[in-house]
C-alpha cells in the first residue's frame, strides 16, 4: 500500500508540487486583544482577569450566537477525513448557498470559530480591525446559528500542480466555545454522526451501559480562551487530559509517561515526528500500547505520542491530550450542562473507572 502511494505521490514532488501555507503570516492571540476596543453591536472581547488570578484569560461578552433548533438534530459526518484522520467534519452551509466543511475542534481554544481568507473571500466578508467578526449565518443540517463570532486567519493551505492550485482549504474551525454554547453534543462514532442539542438535556436509551466523567473549560494563560479538562481513568488511574476532538490519539510529555509506562506494556519508543495545526511537524517519540485502558473502554494497539517537556506543544501545566481517535468504535457525549464527558462502554470497566460511572 505505502509502495503505491509513493509511486503515485513520486512524480508531484519531482515536479516541485505539493501542499504549501498561503498567505500573510498568522494571526495571533495578542493582536485580537489589541483590538478589543473595535466597535460591535454583536460581542466584545474582556478580560476574564480577577483579583488574584494572574492567568490573564480572554473571554467573549455576547449577545450572539443565536441557535434556532428545537429539538436535537442529526448529521453525518464527512467520511473521508474522519476515516483517514479521525477528524469530526460536517458539512455546514453559509449564505452564499455553498457548503463549507465545518471541523468540530474542541482543541480550538482561541475563538468560537476561525474562518480562513478563502472563505472570507468567497462569502464577501468584510474583516474589521482585529482580524474578528461575526458570520451572519451558518446552517448544519436542521441547526442553524446566527451572529457567530469569528476569528479571521489571513492564510491557507493549498495543493498545487505545477504551480496551478487545485486545492484549496475552505475548513471552518467550530471551536470550544461555540460548542459550549449547546446543552451537548453526542458524536456516535460507529454510524458516523453528530447529534446537536439546544433545549433537550442528553439522556442514554441504556443507562447502565454508559459511563461519564466530570469535565471543566480550564481557563489556559494569556491571550486563550479555555479548554476542555476531563478527569478519566488510564491505565488505572484517574488523569486530567485534555479531551481534544480535533485529535486522533494521545499526545502527552514525558513526565506522565514515565508514570504510565509503569502500568502498561508498550513497544520500545521509536523517533517519530508529532503533528501540530498551530506548529506543524515536531519532533517526539511513538510507543504502541497492546492494550490500554480509558475510562470504561480498552484501546487495542493504542498509539502515544511523548513530546519533550520543552515542546512547543505543551503549554505551561498542559497535562496533554486525548483525542477522538480512541473512542472510534464508540459513542461519545460531552454534556455541558452538566459538565460531564459520557462514554458508551464496549468492554470490561477497570475498578477506577467505577470511581467516576455513577449510573441514572
Amino acid at each position: 500500500m505505502y509502495k503505491c502511494f509513493l509511486i503515485f505521490v513520486l512524480p508531484f514532488v519531482v515536479c516541485g508540487c505539493g501542499v504549501s501555507m498561503v498567505g500573510r503570516e498568522s494571526v495571533q492571540p495578542s493582536d485580537v486583544v489589541c483590538s478589543s476596543e473595535s466597535k460591535s453591536q454583536l460581542f466584545k472581547i474582556v478580560s476574564s482577569e480577577t483579583e488574584g488570578d494572574s492567568s490573564g484569560g480572554i473571554s467573549i461578552d455576547w449577545n450572539g450566537p443565536e441557535i434556532m433548533l428545537e429539538k436535537p438534530c442529526r448529521v453525518n459526518y464527512r467520511n473521508l477525513e474522519f476515516d483517514f484522520g479521525k477528524n469530526i467534519i460536517v458539512n455546514g452551509r453559509l449564505p452564499n448557498g455553498k457548503n463549507y466543511p465545518i471541523w468540530i475542534d474542541s482543541g480550538m481554544v482561541m475563538w468560537p470559530t476561525l474562518v480562513n481568507d478563502t472563505v472570507a473571500k468567497e462569502n464577501g466578508l468584510v474583516i474589521p480591525n482585529g482580524n474578528v467578526g461575526s458570520l451572519p449565518c451558518l446552517k448544519i443540517g436542521e441547526l442553524t446559528l446566527q451572529n457567530l463570532p469569528y476569528l479571521y486567519v489571513p492564510n491557507h493551505w493549498e495543493f498545487r500542480v505545477l504551480g496551478i492550485p487545485i486545492w484549496q482549504d475552505n475548513r471552518i474551525v467550530f471551536g470550544i466555545e461555540a460548542m459550549s454554547q449547546f446543552r451537548y453534543l453526542l458524536f456516535d462514532n460507529k454510524r458516523k454522526q453528530l447529534e446537536f442539542s439546544s433545549k433537550q438535556s442528553f439522556q442514554p436509551e441504556d443507562p447502565a451501559g454508559w459511563a461519564y466523567y466530570p469535565f471543566k473549560l480550564d481557563k489556559m494563560g494569556q491571550f486563550y480562551g479555555r479548554r476542555l479538562i476531563v478527569n478519566i481513568p488510564i491505565a488505572g488511574e484517574v488523569r486530567q487530559v485534555e479531551f481534544d476532538t480535533g485529535g486522533r490519539d494521545m499526545a502527552i510529555g514525558a513526565k506522565m509517561w514515565l508514570n504510565l509506562c509503569k502500568k502498561i506494556s508498550s513497544t520500545k519508543p521509536k523517533r517519530a515526528n508529532f503533528t501540530s495545526h498551530k506548529y506543524g511537524l515536531l519532533p517526539c517519540h511513538k510507543v504502541v500500547v497492546d492494550e490500554l485502558g480509558i475510562g470504561n473502554i480498552v484501546v487495542k494497539n493504542a498509539e502515544i505520542e511523548i513530546l519533550p517537556e520543552d515542546s512547543p506543544y505543551l503549554l505551561t501545566n498542559d497535562p496533554g491530550q486525548i483525542g477522538m481517535g480512541y473512542f472510534k468504535n464508540t459513542k461519545v457525549v460531552l454534556d455541558f450542562e452538566r459538565m460531564l464527558m459520557w462514554v458508551k462502554g464496549n468492554t470490561k470497566v477497570d475498578d477506577q473507572a467505577l470511581l467516576y460511572s455513577n449510573r441514572l
